[in-house]
């Protein structure tokens, strides 16, 4: 196999390890009676946000982690841009 398709195997294969605990919808998810309240509001026409307070996670290892697998790839290698991209979006979630 092409060292290049190990190496970016290895990193990708890392990735998915990284994020795999991360559930970001049900994280971001209201809880059911938020979503009870205010969707009987709305119908009401009187639609509010409601205050949900949502756990804290610390992802800084995961942080580090993503940033140095986008440090492994090479921008001009299509499967290392891909995996950057990638990264990126977990970075921004």
């Amino acid at each position: 196999m092409d060292l290049d398709l190990i190496h970016y195997r290895e990193l990708d294969a890392r990735l998915v390890s990284l994020v795999k605990d991360i559930k970001m919808l049900s994280t971001l998810s209201w809880p059911k009676r938020a979503q009870e309240e205010f969707l009987a509001a709305w119908r009401a026409g009187n639609p509010y946000l409601p205050e949900v307070k949502y756990k804290k996670f610390d992802y800084s290892d995961r942080r580090a982690g993503l940033a140095e697998i986008f440090d492994q790839c090479e921008p001009d290698h299509p499967i290392g841009q891909y995996l950057q991209n990638t990264v990126i979006s977990w970075q921004v979630a």
